[in-house]
């Protein structure tokens, strides 16, 4: 159960050259007026992604009325870097297309040989996060100042080699899913007998 409630996907650090995100992801600033649009949308706030492992959690789809202020759009593929009180490690990787809070910075990559999913784990590891945390600014809401987020180094991987690894992190979360089955089904037991 311990090993279930702290896992996080890691990716251990090896010999890569390392480049300025802005070189492998832009920034998209695509913005929405929710009231002139009509249909359902997945929204996504910064309450809808889980620190540190970057699910996406709650219920997302809402009738896009109900959404009162402008939003940011973005696409299935892209990150989304919660940049208020950055401590709490929101990154996410978006697996459908969607609006979201303007606290979410929504990075893309520029090329098919950046693979997001592999990049948002990057994104949320805690050598990653410390530096993040050194460029935020204001007191009682801390903020990721934008150009300092892109401004900040990480590694350039072989698509093969984020293939490779993507691979063994999607094993491991199986494994870990089926563990959390097998827990509910034995606490069931348990609150039968």
């Amino acid at each position: 159960q311990q090993i279930i409630d702290t896992y996080s996907p890691m990716i251990a650090i090896n010999t890569w050259e390392k480049v300025k995100i802005a070189e492998l992801f832009e920034i998209v600033s695509d913005l929405i007026d929710p009231q002139n649009e009509k249909g359902k949308v997945n929204y996504i706030g910064l309450e809808n992604i889980e620190s540190n492992s970057g699910k996406i959690i709650g219920e997302i789809e809402c009738d896009i009325q109900s959404i009162k202020s402008t939003k940011r759009k973005f696409k299935k593929g892209d990150i989304l870097f919660g940049k208020l009180r950055p401590a709490l490690n929101k990154v996410a990787y978006a697996t459908m297309d969607g609006i979201c809070s303007t606290d979410i910075i929504v990075l893309r990559a520029k090329s098919d040989e950046f693979l997001s999913e592999f990049y948002s784990i990057l994104m949320r590891h805690p050598e990653f996060n410390a530096i993040v945390l050194n460029g935020c600014s204001g007191g009682q809401l801390p903020r990721v100042d934008i150009d300092y987020l892109m401004g900040i180094q990480t590694y350039k991987v072989s698509k093969e080699e984020q293939k490779s690894l993507l691979v063994q992190i999607q094993e491991e979360q199986r494994s870990i899913a089926s563990s959390e089955r097998m827990i509910e089904l034995f606490q069931q037991k348990i609150m039968l007998s």
